[in-house]
């Protein structure tokens, strides 16, 4: 009899052990769980959080940017028969930063090219960098003027029928600049002489076929 007791307090005994160790693991099981779902949470809030801080600095960046960005324009453009600098007939331009930053000039790539009806196309491509007058950086607001190219196929013969509209002239600029973080930027200015007007004006026939090739 007192085994019998014994085994049978010892039985719900290790029940109740069972049990009590059930609830346990159910317990610990639901903790793991809710500590994963935390987890994940959190994860998803520093994602969250990680690509808002990634929005913002781009935001930075691109409005730090914008704000010392150089535009070149040129200004002034000028056909001339020669002058006392530079007595040859010749094409003078000026740069001009319209930009809010400033702009350093790399290069400056020019193509001269008059053209007569019903013949060949005289083209002759210049380049012009680094000169004398010319010192490569350019303020906001600022006007770099002086600069003067000269080429084979503009001469006294070809000047006057030029400004008479038998010669068409065309004058293109490729400048190559960069603002002060090192962004590159290259812009192209193809310009005709309207002998009408008695100046050069924007190429809108190159521009368009521009367009087109892009």
């Amino acid at each position: 009899a007192l085994s019998l007791f014994i085994t049978t307090g010892a039985t719900a005994f290790i029940a109740y052990f069972n049990y009590t160790l059930s609830r346990a693991t159910i317990a610990l099981q639901g903790a793991a769980e809710k500590q994963a779902k935390d987890t994940r949470t959190s994860l998803r809030i520093a994602v969250r959080a990680a690509n808002a801080a990634r929005r913002s600095a781009d935001i930075a960046d691109k409005s730090l940017l914008a704000a010392n960005r150089p535009l070149l324009i040129i200004a002034p453009l000028e056909l001339s028969h020669g002058d006392e600098i530079q007595p040859k007939p010749h094409v003078h331009f000026g740069l001009r930063n319209s930009g809010k930053g400033v702009s350093i000039v790399n290069r400056v790539g020019v193509t001269i090219q008059t053209s007569v009806p019903r013949a060949l196309t005289l083209t002759q491509t210049t380049a012009f960098s680094d000169t004398s007058d010319f010192n490569g950086a350019i303020e906001p607001g600022e006007t770099v003027v002086g600069n003067r190219v000269t080429s084979g196929v503009l001469t006294e013969e070809t000047i006057m029928p030029i400004r008479r509209g038998e010669l068409s002239l065309f004058f293109a600029l490729e400048i190559v600049s960069q603002d002060i973080f090192h962004n590159p930027y290259t812009q192209k200015f193809p310009f005709i002489f309207d002998h009408v007007k008695g100046k050069f004006v924007r190429n809108r026939v190159f521009t368009e076929e521009k367009k087109k090739s892009e």
